[in-house]
């Protein structure tokens, strides 16, 4: 789905793998780097509602790149609705119940976006998988995934980056923060297209 953000790049903010309510997050992400440095899923659940309270204001937006909560619903509405900004969802394999009850919280709802903001002609693609090529990824457009749990290694020619939050310690990017990263590549296309194709 396109989504074109009538926002400045700087009121935009981008997360995943946020997993409110998964008691077994912090044993799988914990197992060999303390990626969610907490000790139980309380101190989780209120450290990341905290966090992204404490970078995203009130008008702000924020893409989620899935896998959002594994816990009863009315336990996810509570939380959900004590987060700043609107938000805009790419689903992931944890994330079939918010079809449901769940979807008033999301402004949107897709397998994947294809974002443009207000200030920049960069396309963005988010999908909860990493992928090998992305649409326009011939001409510099960024690939921001999640689900991998910072496992994936990108390598510096692709202008992919894992926006979810056990790479991030626990808070959101900022826009800033991404182009700062994709700026450290040495990008070039990876398959047969070019810019001059």
């Amino acid at each position: 789905m396109k989504l074109q953000l009538q926002q400045d790049s700087s009121k935009i903010f981008w997360t995943g793998d946020t997993h409110w309510g998964h008691s077994n997050i912090l044993k799988y992400d914990n197992e060999f780097r303390r990626l969610r440095p907490f000790d139980s899923i309380e101190e989780h659940d209120e450290a990341l509602v905290s966090r992204w309270n404490e970078v995203v204001p009130a008008d702000g937006v924020v893409i989620h790149g899935g896998d959002v909560f594994f816990c009863k619903t009315e336990k996810a509405l509570w939380l959900l609705h004590r987060l700043n900004g609107e938000i805009h969802l790419v689903l992931g394999n944890h994330d079939k119940a918010i079809k449901g009850k769940i979807k008033d919280r999301f402004t949107t709802i897709a397998d994947r976006l294809e974002i443009k903001t207000a200030d920049s002609d960069r396309l963005i693609v988010v999908d909860h998988y990493a992928l090998q090529v992305w649409n326009k990824s011939h001409w510099g457009a960024w690939h921001l995934h999640a689900h991998s749990h910072t496992t994936l290694k990108t390598p510096d020619h692709m202008l992919r980056l894992d926006i979810g939050v056990p790479g991030h310690n626990c808070y959101p990017w900022t826009t800033e923060e991404i182009k700062k990263h994709m700026e450290t590549k040495t990008w070039k296309p990876i398959d047969h297209h070019t810019p001059e194709r």
